[in-house]
């Protein structure tokens, strides 16, 4: 079947729903949406980087477990509403968002060059915060050299081998550091004996935020720092940065989710780039199995959301419950160096097993970075200008991992600290930049037939998701323009 441009009364099927996915509950569709999980584990263990290595058990070292509910907060509207909503819109229509998004009101592209812009500033802020604790905890393990040459060795090895990557290896690679992600905190959550009902009070005490105490403001990497700025900046950094729900809905495409696994999705692809989404049946068969295609990333972010909550928790439970009464608090390039007293705790040879499950785990933040950006470079540009659509993605790949290699280390050895390089890229990024996602995720629905669009639970769940994050992007910026700007 053609779809002809200009004729919007054209219909497109869906391709035949597998069986399983409409069948009552049994072990084997247990088994078969297990095996969705895959763009969720990505999104999962690249978020797990600064977010919860770092952040996350320095707030639970001052915190205790009062913070408990910012982290619940943060994967509910994030992970699952927002990550839902954008990737929902790609497996109905089967159309990429940057297609989509260059029909906004107003000047064409102008949400794209947005979105590009902050992804191509912010990436080496993130890679030179990460490699930067890298590189401390390396300098602790070894005990010569300095944070930055070690951070910047990490960086070019794993950013390097990520440029020769194929996304079903980054795939598979991901799913295996989420599950020892999961095993290991858990490990660690049981060493350090957290208190269930101090565990219970801390995640539903929502809005209640602990005084610092007295030893955290006499800590030198801590003094007089906003407590606004760092609620702010760890609730940006629980779930990843803006790049990272953007292209969740590619990923879903490229699993063949969906409107994706039809055979004539490229013909759609092309129609949709400048009618929409009109060939979309109204039909109640065609909506229904609409809903059924959606299972898959049901299942993939479900999984995903979890997977992210579970290591958050486990991260700040055990800076609460062993870093907080030692009164040890995080800092500088030490980021990550404080936390094997966790493991301490067991026995002195579970030390490495730290150092080699952190390490891997930011290994494989900075392993994905190349196609996390390549992929979003590659598809926007390609919405803007054919010539690069027509372009071998491999050689896009290869640009964007240079040059986000290359930037990354000149701002890791600026001078600049690695807590002010998280809170730079957490109020442009995961505060601002997944904010205006938010937003543009709501006019994706809002371009939708009126049968295909959320129902109501899960737009109130974006809805609110957007309010959150615009209260909590004002609150970055007037933070930061007080503590860099307006002193």
């Amino acid at each position: 079947m053609t779809l002809e441009r200009g004729n919007r009364s054209k219909r497109f099927s869906f391709p035949e729903p597998d069986k399983v996915f409409a069948a009552q509950f049994s072990v084997r569709k247990f088994l078969r949406c297990m095996a969705f999980f895959g763009p969720a584990a990505i999104v999962a263990s690249v978020s797990v980087g600064a977010g919860e290595t770092v952040l996350a058990v320095r707030t639970g070292a001052w915190s205790g477990y009062g913070l408990l509910w910012l982290v619940l907060l943060a994967c509910l509207t994030k992970n699952l509403f927002l990550e839902y909503g954008i990737g929902r819109y790609t497996v109905i229509t089967g159309e990429f968002l940057g297609d989509a998004w260059a029909r906004m009101p107003g000047p064409r592209g102008w949400f794209l060059w947005f979105i590009l812009i902050i992804g191509w500033m912010m990436a080496p802020f993130f890679v030179s915060a990460i490699a930067g604790a890298c590189g401390g905890l390396m300098a602790t393990i070894f005990g010569f050299g300095d944070p930055r040459l070690w951070g910047t060795l990490f960086a070019v090895g794993a950013i390097g081998l990520g440029i020769g990557a194929s996304f079903t290896r980054l795939e598979q690679q991901q799913i295996i550091i989420c599950g020892v992600l999961v095993l290991g905190t858990l490990i660690g959550g049981l060493i350090s004996s957290p208190s269930l009902l101090e565990l219970l009070k801390g995640a539903f005490s929502f809005g209640l935020v602990p005084p610092y105490p007295d030893w955290v403001q006499a800590d030198p990497n801590f003094v007089a720092r906003s407590k606004p700025l760092e609620l702010a900046t760890v609730f940006g950094y629980i779930g990843g940065s803006m790049s990272l729900y953007v292209v969740y809905a590619h990923w879903a495409a490229l699993h063949g989710w969906g409107m994706s696994s039809s055979p004539h999705i490229e013909e759609i692809r092309d129609f949709a780039r400048y009618e929409g989404p009109v060939y979309l049946s109204d039909e109640k068969e065609e909506v229904h199995k609409a809903n059924i295609h959606l299972t898959p990333i049901r299942w993939d972010i479900g999984l995903g959301a979890f997977v992210l909550f579970f290591v958050s928790c486990a991260f700040l439970i055990a800076g609460a419950a062993v870093l907080h009464p030692r009164h040890l608090l995080p800092g500088g390039f030490i980021l990550l160096s404080h936390q094997k007293a966790i493991w301490e705790q067991l026995s002195p040879f579970m030390v490495p097993v730290y150092y080699v499950t952190v390490l891997a785990a930011l290994w494989g933040t900075l392993y994905a970075i190349p196609e996390l950006y390549a992929r979003i470079s590659h598809e926007f540009l390609g919405a803007l200008f054919a010539a690069v659509r027509r372009t071998a993605y491999r050689k896009v790949f290869l640009c964007v991992g240079t040059y986000v290699g290359a930037v990354s280390i000149f701002v890791m050895w600026s001078g600049m600290k690695p807590v002010t390089m998280m809170d730079i890229a957490a109020m442009i990024s995961t505060n601002i930049g997944i904010m205006l996602v938010c937003y543009g995720t709501l006019w994706l629905n809002s371009s939708l037939p009126r049968e295909y669009r959320m129902g109501k639970s899960t737009l109130v769940g974006v809805i609110i998701t957007a309010a959150i994050l615009t209260l909590v992007s004002a609150i970055s910026v007037t933070q930061m323009w007080a503590k860099y700007i307006g002193h």
